[in-house]
């Protein structure tokens, strides 16, 4: 059979969320056909056995096993069984709205080279929709700048992009840095080697993303600040051989987003961290006007309280994320 549409989806021990997300695969309303791509990454619950019954009725279901090495790897594999013209990159512990397939194909098919939809952001409590983004612009140089300093989760998740396989393959895009930022890092490529006219946000909230508090990001990663500094290292490489040009305070801007980041982590996961001389240096030597002004409100008020009233925002934050 001949597929549209390839959907690459990392498992790992995700017996609880499983059969809702397979369901609402499945109960697409579409006139294209679509791969399900479910690559194992070494589950050790009942994730391989509900696959395995729903494959008994869909004949679509590809399923993969590795080692556990996470979802970069994970995603990197299931590219090499792809077969569709289209791309979708989802986890396994969210859904997607029965139309999701056919409106974002239906767009692409009319020459676009990304399609990108609005997301329902689900917490235990409540639920926020974010249907806007600040990244399409005129031309490429905005894009990329727009995308580093001013970007929300819509912006840089994968599960609410369709990418076409030809763009990824031509151009041998995989997921890198040890699953940290690896979808903020493949979104940027990705973007830069589309022209700006060929993007398209469709703001209808498509993908519903949960918040369970238990993924590959809540828990402290020891290695933290080296991953942030790669990466930022993989991105201004990567956007020096495209010659694509950052302007400098959107560079620092990208750089503090990241160190507010690791902030964060520390602050809220490891016991022993401490704000010393290095971190208060880092923050002294980025922080400006002209550097605030690329930030969102919200970052500009954690990194002016982060400057200046460190131990105060440390008490607020932990109590905040608790």
């Amino acid at each position: 059979m001949k597929y549209d549409v390839s959907i690459i989806v990392p498992m790992y021990n995700a017996e609880k969320y499983l059969s809702e997300f397979l369901n609402s695969i499945f109960n697409q309303k579409t006139d294209y056909n679509y791969q399900l791509i479910i690559v194992d990454d070494g589950s050790t619950d009942n994730s391989s056995n509900i696959v395995q019954s729903f494959k008994m009725n869909y004949e679509n279901i590809t399923l993969l096993s590795q080692k556990n090495k996470k979802q970069a790897a994970a995603r990197n594999l299931g590219l090499k069984y792809a077969e569709g013209e289209y791309l979708l990159f989802l986890d396994c512990d969210d859904i997607v709205k029965y139309n999701m397939i056919q409106n974002m194909v239906k767009r692409a098919e009319q020459g676009f080279d990304l399609v990108m939809c609005g997301i329902i952001k689900k917490f235990p409590d409540y639920e926020v929709i974010e249907n806007k983004t600040s990244i399409f612009c005129d031309n490429k140089n905005e894009v990329v700048n727009n995308y580093l300093s001013k970007n929300r989760e819509i912006d840089v998740g994968l599960w609410n992009k369709l990418f076409r396989t030809d763009i990824v393959n031509r151009n041998n895009l995989r997921f890198e840095n040890k699953n940290f930022f690896e979808d903020s890092l493949f979104n940027l490529k990705y973007l830069s080697l589309c022209h700006p006219k060929k993007m398209y946000f469709d703001s209808t909230p498509y993908y519903v993303l949960f918040k369970h508090g238990d993924s590959t990001t809540t828990t402290y990663n020891a290695e933290i600040d080296y991953l942030a500094a790669n990466y930022i290292e993989l991105v201004l490489s990567y956007l020096e051989s495209q010659k694509i040009k950052l302007d400098s305070n959107v560079e620092k801007a990208f750089q503090t987003r990241l160190l507010i980041h690791c902030i964060h982590h520390h602050i809220k996961y490891d016991n022993d961290f401490s704000f010393n001389k290095r971190y208060k240096d880092k923050v002294k030597e980025l922080y400006s006007l002209k550097v605030l002004k690329k930030l969102s409100v919200k970052y500009k008020i954690s990194f002016f309280m982060i400057r200046y009233y460190f131990v105060l925002y440390g008490c607020i934050y932990r109590r905040r994320s608790s």
